[in-house]
């Protein structure tokens, strides 16, 4: 590992960075040259068994190619990471992106990709997720825990997409990520450490019009989905999930105030503010799961449509009447939603509506 405390290998990172112990400081430096906002390929995650490394970085930048230093350091790291496991297995680069979307990013000067001639055994694979709208954690839990090969994960800037993929593989192939500790560990890694735009809207003279990214409520809601089809294997339950959610655009706790660990140093919100974590150690039990039993193996999701949930009570929690009567019967906030629509689906209007 390289320190990383002052932001003087990337600004955005973690303070300590964990990256091959045969590269020297100033090589992962140079590297980091070649990562749009210098975001270099580093690890999150080792598989406990297979010894296989997930690592994180931000898309490539191409027109450093000219140099040739930046990008020998950047496949460097790449190589030392493939052969972690053992060099008969296979090297994973997930791009989050559509290929025409890197593809267009290049041509505009802006990034690029990898091909598999500068990275010599990897297989390239795009996700095609929509900026912003779509996830898929799945393939990367499989490659990691059945081929037990490693694998590399970004997208364009390494801080949106990139987030989700790798924490919801961690949380399908490690029973620690679904322990409450596990959990706090995991969010504080790889959103607050590692740096995510807009996590907690950037609050000016106007918190209304805050702008507040999607992409942690949408990881939030792909773990509640995880915590509806295998209701025991979490050791947290709901309501911690509904007081990350809701804490969000609250204002009230520091933990997602400014983008990066830098900022939040810089500006002393340690110690002067409290963290959202704080609630869930006061009352702990609160945010425990009764039913909680360890499954030491992956947890393989069904991503189906028929699989997903509406998350009532994150959508609905503010609906008028958490209970309200329809035809002389008590309905859920979900139920009345979908009574409402039939009656309005069944309703012919008169000539005066």
């Amino acid at each position: 590992w390289i320190d990383n405390d002052n932001g003087d290998v990337c600004d955005s990172y973690p303070p300590t960075l964990v990256v091959p112990a045969s590269l020297s400081q100033s090589s992962i430096e140079s590297a980091a040259g070649f990562r749009a906002k210098g975001r270099l390929p580093v690890v999150t995650w080792l598989h406990p068994v297979h010894k296989s490394i997930l690592a994180r970085s931000s898309q490539p930048l191409l027109g450093r190619l000219l140099s040739g230093a930046s990008c020998n350091m950047d496949e460097g790291i790449v190589n030392c990471y493939r052969q972690r496991p053992g060099p008969s297995k296979p090297f994973y680069i997930f791009d989050a992106r559509k290929s025409k979307a890197a593809a267009g990013n290049r041509l505009m000067g802006k990034g690029g990709v990898e091909t598999s001639e500068n990275y010599e055994g990897a297989i390239i694979y795009h996700l095609n997720i929509a900026n912003m709208y779509k996830m898929q954690a799945s393939y990367q839990a499989r490659v990691l825990e059945v081929e037990g090969a490693s694998a590399l994960v970004h997208c364009s800037d390494g801080w949106d997409r990139t987030c989700q993929l790798v924490c919801l593989a961690q949380v399908m192939l490690d029973p620690h990520y679904r322990t409450l500790h596990g959990f706090a560990t995991l969010v504080e890694k790889d959103w607050c450490l590692f740096g995510h735009k807009r996590l907690g809207g950037n609050r000016g003279k106007d918190p209304m019009r805050a702008k507040m990214s999607p992409i942690f409520f949408q990881f939030l809601d792909a773990v509640f989905q995880m915590l509806s089809q295998f209701p025991n294997a979490f050791e947290f339950n709901e309501h911690c999930l509904l007081h990350l959610a809701n804490a969000l655009t609250s204002g009230l706790y520091g933990t997602f105030v400014y983008d990066s660990y830098q900022q939040r140093k810089l500006a002393g919100v340690a110690s002067r503010t409290v963290s959202v974590w704080t609630p869930l150690c006061a009352a702990a039990s609160f945010f425990l799961n009764p039913d909680y039993t360890p499954v030491v193996g992956p947890l393989w999701v069904w991503t189906g449509h028929q699989a997903l949930k509406l998350w009532t009570n994150y959508f609905l929690q503010h609906h008028e009447l958490q209970t309200t009567r329809v035809a002389g019967k008590s309905l859920t906030p979900s139920a009345s939603l979908t009574s409402a629509l039939d009656t309005l689906s069944t309703h012919e209007p008169s000539p005066e509506e």
